[in-house]
């Protein structure tokens, strides 16, 4: 549906003389100019893909793997698509947007950008996305067993409605996502996709929800010594900046976020805090009920974390490159390896 969708929107854009069809059974695109065949791709799907996504794709794959692949998208973010282009790797999306380059002859190449397409909105269509579905998609993606439990069982999970279950895992079937092996057996797929999608979603739609405030601590000198505060389980768990560097110990910390269930009033007083819309400390709801004490990430020093792909989601929305490259970090040592 994508391949075909992209083809012809982008069908539509480009003059008679040059001409993009697909042989959808086999997803090869065929490219020629005057009806004469100048290249043939071989198309990879994918719903979704943002400058991260297209970062690790890109390095997981080595220059020869990567000739005659384009990558096909409902939407492929700008950042992402400069990405591929500067690496040389072909990319068609639904609104007609590309960059098709032909291995071996330089005089070829088909460039559109500036087209919108109508994957956002239609992502907004798609419930699995919205406050209930990524509590959902959250607690399915960091416990494997739960997506073949009862319909209760998730939604006491993720707190949500029974009726929510039912429809977010309608939508992650339709999108692929999630597949009925039989009656009683369902499988999550394309999980690094799901993640990365889930993240950027997480960061529009969630977390803003989520967020309390800001805080500054009564004494100034304790955030440049954060990792020696008293923060166990009861008060709340690190997220964001401060987490990553728990789990890589390569970034330090401008924002400490800490993700809590108890009042503000509880950890303002247990963590000597006062409210400053400058301060260095955001506190945030936390949206998720662990399962175990083996939810908690726990580094070296005993700091306690949020679970890695909530982390990755934290830092994703920084829009900092020293922050985007430790997200990298995460999602391949901590999320790829479990998925």
């Amino acid at each position: 549906m994508a391949l075909r969708q992209a083809t012809q929107a982008l069908s539509n854009l480009l003059p008679p003389s040059i001409t993009i069809t697909t042989n959808g059974d086999e997803q090869i695109l065929h490219a020629a100019v005057r009806d004469e065949k100048v290249c043939s791709y071989q198309a990879e799907i994918v719903s979704n893909l943002t400058k991260e996504g297209a970062a690790r794709e890109l390095s997981q794959r080595s220059g020869q793997d990567r000739a005659g692949v384009v990558f096909v998208a409902d939407h492929i973010t700008s950042g992402a698509q400069k990405l591929l282009r500067n690496a040389g790797q072909s990319y068609m999306d639904s609104g007609g947007n590309c960059y098709l380059a032909c291995v071996g002859h330089s005089q070829f190449v088909v460039f559109v950008q500036g087209q919108s397409t109508k994957s956002r909105s239609h992502r907004c269509q798609h419930r699995a996305f919205n406050e209930a579905g990524l509590k959902l998609i959250f607690a399915l993606l960091n416990h494997d067993e739960l997506v073949n439990t009862t319909y209760r069982t998730m939604a006491d999970t993720a707190d949500i409605s029974r009726g929510a279950v039912g429809y977010v895992l309608s939508d992650l079937e339709e999108l692929g996502y999630l597949i009925k092996i039989d009656t009683r057996t369902r499988k999550l797929r394309r999980l690094d996709e799901l993640m990365d999608r889930w993240a950027v979603a997480y960061g529009e739609r969630l977390r803003p929800k989520m967020t309390r405030g800001r805080f500054q601590f009564l004494n100034e000198a304790v955030v440049r010594d954060w990792k020696a505060i008293d923060l166990d389980s009861s008060l709340g768990r690190w997220g964001g900046e401060a987490a990553a560097d728990a789990l890589t110990h390569d970034l330090q910390p401008e924002l400490l976020s800490i993700y809590t269930e108890e009042p503000t009033t509880k950890l303002l007083r247990g963590l000597r805090m006062v409210p400053d819309p400058e301060g260095p400390v955001e506190i945030l709801d936390q949206f998720w009920t662990p399962l175990t004490s083996v939810d908690d990430t726990v580094d070296d020093t005993n700091t306690r974390t949020v679970p890695p792909l909530l982390v990755y989601a934290d830092l994703l929305t920084l829009d900092d490159s020293r922050a985007t490259h430790i997200a990298n970090r995460i999602f391949t040592d901590h999320l790829m390896a479990d998925g």
